[in-house]
């Protein structure tokens, strides 16, 4: 909101520009007396637009804040749990719910929250057109896919900003995953749309396959790492699977996307 656009300051800028006016014909003729009135009205007038731009300033703000808590907020267990259980996931053919799933689960949290308040809270939170918030179309399949390569909001963000440009990213946070609005044209397009596609499915999918893969292969060798600690080999070997795996995920991600290789991460 332009907080400028407040009609109540409007009114006082107006009745500032008519006064600025009295006191330059007060001054012409000579009139002393009338001048220094006008003068003080103006300087009362002045203070006034000044205390309360300020306090609209304040309020607007707090405001801002709110949209964001509330976009950030998790769902409740309650809400959570009419998604689906880890028991309802098993049920439904897979066992590992969190990594293989990860695209719809992040879907299905969102769409607790309307896209109508989204929007409407992603309009005021940043300053943008809710007309121009695109929330269901999300990136195109090439990028989208690129994208879910990268393993951290980090890269994530890197990623964007050498595509589309540093000025046309925003990183937001929807219900506690953090995304981002990109500025294609006149829309800000959230890259994680809410809403499922057949390529956000895919490119989420193909994200997981490189830890899934090495959760698998770190089982395989779980019987030799966890013998005699006393610590569970599979937790232990998918642990190490699951560490090589998005190391080398996130090196042939920035590899791909041309974004430089830092050495300490391999």
């Amino acid at each position: 909101m332009d907080i400028l656009e407040n009609s109540e300051l409007q009114d006082i800028s107006t009745r500032m520009n008519n006064a600025m006016s009295q006191l330059k014909k007060a001054d012409s003729e000579g009139d002393t007396q009338k001048a220094t009135e006008i003068a003080n009205d103006y300087r009362f007038m002045e203070d006034l637009y000044a205390r309360r731009q300020n306090e609209l300033t304040i309020a607007n703000n707090e405001e801002k804040d709110r949209s964001l808590q509330w976009l950030a907020s998790s769902p409740s267990a309650e809400e959570l749990s009419s998604i689906g259980t880890q028991e309802s996931f098993a049920k439904a053919g897979t066992d590992v719910p969190a990594e293989a799933a990860v695209g719809a689960v992040k879907r299905a949290v969102s769409s607790l929250k309307s896209d109508e308040d989204i929007r409407s809270n992603l309009a005021f939170a940043y300053d943008l057109p809710k007309d121009q918030i695109d929330t269901k179309s999300g990136l195109t399949g090439t990028h989208r896919w690129n994208l879910s390569l990268h393993p951290t909001p980090e890269s994530k963000l890197e990623y964007l900003q050498k595509t589309y440009g540093q000025e046309n990213i925003t990183p937001v946070n929807i219900s506690g995953s953090p995304s981002f609005l990109v500025r294609i044209g006149n829309n800000s397009v959230l890259a994680d749309e809410l809403g499922t596609s057949f390529s956000d499915v895919t490119a989420d999918l193909l994200g997981e396959l490189p830890v899934l893969a090495g959760n698998i292969a770190g089982g395989m060798i779980a019987g030799r790492i966890g013998k005699g600690t006393g610590a569970s080999p599979v937790a232990a070997g998918s642990a190490i699977g699951g560490l090589v795996a998005g190391t080398a995920q996130d090196v042939a991600a920035r590899a791909l996307s041309g974004l430089p290789i830092d050495p300490v991460e391999i």
